[in-house]
């Protein structure tokens, strides 16, 4: 049986899938990623087959309208336009790429909400399409959207109202970008006017969510086809060393901190690290810093900061003390695994429900946005994490039971499960 698995945006966006695809090849399957070239060898490292698909991650983020969408912080609203508009130059060639780089398949497997428009996809190949994301999307009365950074995390009665309405919101601005043209030569009527949870639910086929559910409790009022798997972490197939200067560093002194933010690039990348050197030399503390995508800038560093490339999180993260990260939902994941407390400085979407939810499980502190970045805050909340050993202890539990789980193997399940349905006979 042939999958594609459609997956777009920065590594920490696809690197969960390419290994989703690599457990569903050791079960046999025939796999295929579908993404920007950047991953291909990251397909190949796992066994996968490789669709390439419009669009480099970081020549948007580094853009003009990237840098916009990076601004819309906490509104929404307001990071839905910048969405769209970065979407609409680049839609019918991203839909075309998704379609020819799925022909021949049994099912997709998309990753949600970046790789959306994979629903017109498997519509028009008339094949299965397995939505899939690395957080929560689905309405609940748990806790609200995870949109909605400025409502605390239990927002009571409203908090099933808060994911409905951003989930219709999201749809009302993402569907007239999916109604491209090889949907409307292929014979499709219109897309559905409110977003197609129910359509999803309906089919019988599962949602997947590539998260802990030691992290988020799967919500009572979910429905069994909404699968909360654990996390898809990467196998390292690659012959990868620690440059020696890097060890003896790590080696030289106390666990230094980590401290990086991944694919954001922030307008103000030299403030950003001033600011970081300034609260490092106040607490006297050693640290590494991971250039990214330009939100540090790693040129003249102290003696007391040795900077880094690329270097694995699963390699890293547990010969440090502490991390202070954007909060996207990888980077977050490998913090977690690695047992370290966090420190997250959201700039959008997401990264600020991760930042509440690490603050709320007693997992690292605060959350710092970007924009409030300063020596001082930085420096307070360095100091408070070192001095919990309470908050030292629940992330080496946390770990413990993020290592007993098997994401893959959980997804792999619930897929083969599906795919002996009758549902999925009768789809099909």
């Amino acid at each position: 049986m042939r999958i594609t698995v459609i997956a777009i945006g920065s590594q920490g966006d696809v690197q969960p899938f390419a290994a989703l695809g690599a457990g569903l090849a050791k079960a046999g399957f025939t796999v295929r990623l579908a993404s920007h070239e950047t991953f291909r060898q990251l397909a190949y490292a796992g066994g996968l087959e490789f669709a390439p698909v419009t669009g480099n991650p970081r020549d948007i983020v580094q853009g003009e309208q990237g840098q916009a969408w990076l601004q819309s912080t906490d509104n929404y609203l307001l990071f839905l336009r910048q969405v769209s508009k970065i979407a609409r130059g680049m839609i019918g060639k991203l839909s075309s790429d998704m379609l020819e780089g799925s022909r021949g398949s049994d099912a997709l497997i998309y990753s949600l909400p970046l790789a959306v428009s994979g629903y017109s996809t498997a519509e028009v190949l008339g094949i299965p399409g397995i939505p899939a994301s690395l957080y929560p999307l689905h309405p609940t009365r748990a806790f609200p959207s995870i949109m909605t950074p400025t409502l605390p995390l239990d927002w009571g009665p409203l908090n099933r109202l808060s994911g409905a309405g951003v989930a219709e919101l999201f749809w009302l601005i993402v569907r007239p970008l999916l109604a491209t043209r090889t949907r409307t030569e292929s014979g499709l009527g219109r897309l559905p006017f409110r977003i197609p949870l129910k359509d999803w639910q309906k089919r019988g086929h599962p949602f997947l969510y590539g998260y802990s559910p030691a992290v988020i409790p799967r919500p009572e009022d979910w429905r069994e086809s909404e699968v909360v798997c654990g996390y898809w972490f990467s196998e390292r197939h690659d012959e990868w060393k620690a440059p020696a200067d890097l060890l003896q560093f790590i080696e030289s002194g106390p666990p230094p901190l980590y401290v990086g933010f991944g694919s954001m690039a922030s307008g103000d990348s030299t403030l950003l690290t001033q600011s970081v050197l300034e609260a490092l030399k106040r607490t006297g503390l050693r640290a590494i810093f991971s250039s990214g995508w330009g939100g540090l800038k790693t040129e003249s560093l102290p003696a007391n900061v040795f900077p880094v490339g690329h270097v694995p999180h699963d390699w890293l993260f547990p010969r440090v003390s502490m991390a202070v990260h954007h909060g996207g939902a990888g980077t977050t994941a490998a913090v977690l695994r690695a047992g370290i407390p966090s420190i997250i400085v959201p700039f959008f979407a997401d990264q600020f429900f991760w930042g509440q939810l690490v603050q709320s499980r007693g997992l690292g502190s605060s959350p710092l946005p970007h924009k409030k970045l300063s020596a001082d805050a930085l420096e307070q909340r360095i100091r408070a994490v070192r001095a919990s050993d309470a908050m030292r202890q629940r992330c080496t539990e946390m770990a413990g039971k993020i290592a007993r789980e098997d994401g893959i193997a959980t997804a792999v399940a619930a897929l083969e499960s599906y795919f002996r349905s009758t549902t999925f006979k009768t789809i099909h």
